[in-house]
């Protein structure tokens, strides 16, 4: 083995070993093994919101945060979000903070939230978006994926598909 070689194993490992990784320019920690799944932690990622500013899912640490995410082109995803927004208005006071994750452009999210008001931070990943959906167990990239984290950053539920208010009401009010 030649001395170039050495040097990008020692540096590919320590990169690894740093846990960080660059999904399309903004910042994700994970940790070593498969996707997250029920009873994992959930890992801190940045991405950018609508007017670019740097958004960490840490910002919410304390809350019972429910993660979505969501695209505009998504008709499932289009029609849960006027229910994700009257929970959010109905349970934030509570420590509830629902927070979307858009596998958008920021022009597309832009033209959607002109007529589609959302109460609730939304980030913009393209795709990125897939990478930390996968990271957060959506490997087939499912459109719309929830992730329900409890106040310690516990992941307790994942949902697949278009959530129903029943669902939202008898999983993350106990929560509260």
């Amino acid at each position: 083995m030649n001395a170039r070689a050495i040097v990008l194993i020692l540096g590919a490992a320590l990169l690894a070993g740093l846990g960080g990784f660059f999904v399309s320019g903004w910042l994700y920690s994970r940790p070593s093994g498969d996707a997250l799944g029920v009873g994992a932690q959930r890992v801190d990622f940045e991405l950018p919101d609508l007017e670019g500013r740097a958004l960490r899912l840490s910002e919410h640490d304390g809350k019972v945060v429910l993660l979505n995410f969501w695209a505009s082109w998504c008709g499932p995803c289009v029609e849960e979000i006027p229910m994700l927004a009257q929970f959010q208005t109905d349970h934030g006071a509570k420590g509830l903070q629902i927070v979307g994750v858009a596998l958008d452009s920021r022009e597309a999210v832009e033209r959607f939230t002109r007529s589609n008001p959302i109460n609730y931070p939304n980030m913009l990943g393209e795709m990125a978006t897939l990478n930390i959906g996968r990271l957060y167990g959506n490997q087939r990239g499912v459109l719309p994926y929830s992730v329900l984290i409890d106040r310690k950053g516990s992941i307790v539920k994942i949902y697949l598909g278009q959530l129903k208010l029943s669902t939202l009401e008898r999983d993350a009010l106990v929560l509260l």
